[in-house]
């Protein structure tokens, strides 16, 4: 059975409390499928200076008419029983009850939800940062609070997508009919928002003074089988059809609901995958800079020289003097049971000396960023072969291989890439990165890239990383409409 997945989405870089020091950067998040290109993080925060993961455990409230609190991260969550959430940034307040699924028309600005696809919530469990309700036909509602990123996700089986495909309401056109989730929304404690009765394709802006603290995105809804458009050398795209399962979403506040809504049209798109909506919220105050991912630089000619802040060369110059790079991004923000679909690592070259390929291999030694050179892995200890080309320094399996010619961004990709991040992710393997070298040394190429302190951060390394989220996620396996039951 299919799944249609829902996820409300909250991204944050700014402090309620404590002082995040690193933040996400170059992002695109889109429900179950959640797309990260990573170059750091929010995760650690400053205690009377001493550095700290903060704790986002869902705990009992202790405030009258809430059930269930986070008080510590950049900004605090409060639950009810009933699954509606309350949260309160910088002071601005505003909170979100899921009605369920529903039709939106963009003439008479008309909603139905129908009953069958309504939720109703109560008794929930909490275990850690997650809180989970169970609906009737083996549906779940979750909440996950994990570091600075807030979630909650409705799990309903395929046949809801093809109830509301076949029960479009009558008289509605292709045009004006509009599919979608449907909220209460209560404004009432938000002084920032630009609007209580608006629709719009665009961003919400929460503004203060002028300036905007936090904002929903703009982003699109996609299905899990949506692909990146893909271009061959002549210009053309080569997965027309998975690069099109993407629609823009429109949202609207307007007599106390909020909805997400794309156009009706692509529940008759002739596509398995599940359907995903999210909602970006973006808190921008107290950016302070990029930190977290890891990455250096080797060079056998001054073997014993650690180049942790210079730019990142690999391959062969004049024949002898050999290169090759380190990197490592810290993955622990993914749930260890979440399935990772894609993984890529991508590099922005700007200076390269003719066309080679290079491979990435996975590291087997705990190195260290700031002592790594081409003789040792860490102070006092030494690769099996220097330059880190032992069988116990790197995996004898490319990861992936590219041919680097000129200049731009470079893209390593391919299943063992992503079955790699998989196992970082879920503890199969330990999470020591990845080394880029030249297929083979002893050529006279070589190419330079920007490494992650590089000033422009657009240009620095990244992973970008596709995974669908873990945990109790189950499915609608039939629903009773008008007596009859559909399997």
């Amino acid at each position: 059975m299919k799944k249609l997945l829902l996820i409300f989405f909250l991204l944050t870089s700014t402090c309620f409390a404590d002082i995040p020091i690193n933040e996400f950067v170059d992002k695109t998040i889109s429900g179950e499928q959640t797309t990260l290109n990573v170059y750091a993080y929010p995760k650690y925060y400053t205690n009377n200076g001493v550095l700290e993961i903060v704790d986002t455990s869902i705990i009992v409230s202790q405030d009258v008419g809430w059930d269930f609190e986070v008080k510590k991260g950049v900004y605090k969550l409060r639950i009810k029983n009933d699954g509606t959430f309350e949260v309160n940034h910088l002071g601005d307040v505003y909170s979100l009850k899921f009605l369920g699924l529903g039709f939106f028309n963009s003439d008479t600005k008309q909603r139905i939800t129908p009953a069958q696809t309504q939720v109703t919530l109560s008794s929930p469990i909490v275990s850690g940062n997650s809180i989970t309700w169970s609906l009737a036909g083996g549906s779940t509602y979750q909440i996950i609070y994990d570091n600075d990123t807030l979630r909650d996700i409705l799990t309903v089986g395929n046949t809801a997508k093809n109830f509301l495909k076949n029960n479009k309401p009558n008289g509605w056109t292709a045009d004006n009919t509009w599919v979608g989730l449907i909220y209460d929304i209560d404004l009432l404690g938000s002084s920032m928002i630009e609007g209580i009765d608006l629709e719009t394709d665009g961003e919400i802006a929460f503004i203060q003074n002028g300036r905007i603290k936090h904002r929903i995105r703009k982003t699109n809804a996609r299905s899990t089988n949506y692909q990146a458009p893909k271009i061959d050398s002549n210009g053309n795209i080569i997965n027309p059809v998975e690069s099109s399962l993407s629609w823009p979403r429109r949202r609207i506040i307007k007599n106390g609901k909020y909805v997400e809504a794309i156009k009706a049209t692509a529940l008759d798109v002739l596509d398995n995958g599940n359907l995903v909506f999210n909602t970006d919220v973006t808190f921008q105050e107290g950016v302070n800079g990029y930190v977290g991912m890891l990455d250096t630089r080797m060079e056998g000619q001054d073997a014993a020289t650690n180049f942790e802040t210079s730019h990142l060369t690999q391959g062969t110059y004049a024949t002898t003097y050999e290169y090759a790079s380190l990197m490592k991004w810290d993955l622990s923000s993914i749930s260890s049971s979440a399935t990772v679909t894609s993984s890529t690592i991508t590099l922005t070259a700007y200076s390269n000396d003719g066309n080679t390929t290079y491979d990435l291999n996975r590291l087997l030694r705990d190195w260290v960023e700031a002592q790594a050179t081409w003789n040792i892995y860490s102070t006092g200890n030494s690769w099996e072969t220097a330059g880190a080309k032992g069988a116990l320094d790197i995996s004898s399996t490319d990861s992936a291989s590219l041919t680097v010619a000129g200049n731009g961004t470079k893209t390593w990709s391919g299943s063992t890439l992503t079955d790699d991040t998989q196992k970082f992710v879920n503890g199969t393997y330990t999470n020591y990165g990845w080394s880029l070298r030249p297929a083979s040394f002893g050529s006279t190429n070589y190419f330079l890239a920007r490494s992650s302190e590089y000033v422009t951060s657009s240009e620095r390394p990244y992973i970008s990383i596709t995974y669908t989220a873990g945990g109790a996620v189950t499915t609608i396996n039939s629903l009773t409409i008008n007596s009859a039951t559909i399997n």
